[in-house]
C-alpha cells in the first residue's frame, strides 16, 4: 500500500512514471465529470467519480490492475490485507479481473486530498462513507507506461 497525503506528494514520487502521470491527469480532469460514469484510456486506466461509497462486503483481489482511491472531499476507510492472509470466495474471473476474498486486514483512512494505491497482492474493501467525494482508479500493472499511449 502506498499512501500519499496530497497530489503534490504523489506527483513528486510517481509523476514521472507515464502511467501515473496519466492517472494524475485523470484525477485533475475529474471535477467536470458526472458521478458514477466510468472513463478509460483503453484498457490501461479506468476511473470513476464518486459521491459517497457503499460498503463492499468482501475484499476484492485483482491480478492485472492496481486499485487506487483519491479523496477530493470527506473521508474514506479502506481495509486491506495480503492475498496470503485471506480466503478466496469462489474462483478468479479473467473477464472482470476480480476475485472475492474474506478475512481481516488493516484499515487505512483516506482524508481530503489523499491518495492511496493498493498492489495486486493487497486485496481491499471499502467501508460506507456518505462524505466521500473522489475518484477510484484501476491502473494496469504492465510495465511503467501504457503501451498504446
Amino acid at each position: 500500500m502506498q499512501l500519499y497525503s496530497n497530489l503534490d506528494e504523489f506527483q513528486r514520487y510517481l509523476g514521472n512514471v507515464k502511467k501515473w502521470g496519466r492517472a494524475l491527469e485523470a484525477i485533475q480532469a475529474s471535477a467536470a465529470l458526472q458521478p458514477d460514469v466510468t472513463f478509460s484510456v483503453g484498457d490501461s486506466l479506468t476511473w470513476r467519480k464518486h459521491e459517497g461509497f457503499e460498503t463492499e462486503e468482501h475484499f476484492i483481489a485483482s491480478r492485472r490492475y492496481l486499485r487506487a482511491f483519491y479523496c477530493s472531499d470527506g473521508e474514506l476507510s479502506v481495509e486491506y490485507s495480503t492475498r496470503a492472509r485471506l480466503k478466496p470466495i469462489g474462483d478468479y474471473s479473467d473477464l472482470s479481473d476480480r476475485q472475492l476474498m474474506s478475512g481481516k486486514g488493516e484499515i487505512v483512512s483516506l482524508e481530503q486530498g489523499g491518495l492511496v494505491i493498493f498492489d495486486v497482492e493487497e486485496p481491499c474493501r471499502v467501508y460506507r462513507s456518505n462524505s466521500f467525494r473522489g475518484i477510484t482508479l484501476r491502473v494496469t500493472v504492465e510495465g511503467h507506461s501504457f503501451h498504446n499511449k
